[in-house]
């Protein structure tokens, strides 16, 4: 049984068999967050203090629209039809649809 053990231990990379302590774990974990915090409160402090409220919302509406659509529309028939690319996997009028789809996504955006 302990043979199994050091052969399980031999398969392992190194980089993988660091121990990470609780306590590193925490202060890790705090760190990350204090980051995110600090860049976020800036970020923030930058937009309220620019003068450029509307212009900023005007710029997230509109990469928000896009992508959107592109999300919601425009891939998933596209992976779909990828996906599938053997004749025959897909019909005729399935394969229409789709690229008709495809079509009314790019109109709405």
């Amino acid at each position: 049984n302990n043979n199994n053990n050091n052969n399980n231990n031999n398969n392992i990379p190194p980089h993988h068999q660091q121990v990470v302590s609780r306590k590193q774990m925490l202060i890790t974990t705090l760190v990350r967050i204090s980051m995110v915090a600090i860049v976020l409160s800036i970020s923030f402090g930058a937009i309220e203090n620019s003068g450029v409220n509307q212009a900023f919302s005007d710029v997230v509406a509109l990469i928000g629209g896009v992508s959107g659509s592109l999300l919601g529309f425009i891939l998933p028939p596209l992976l779909y039809m990828g996906a599938y690319k053997e004749p025959g996997e897909i019909g005729a009028l399935s394969r229409v649809i789709m690229i008709s789809i495809v079509i009314i996504g790019m109109f709405v955006s």
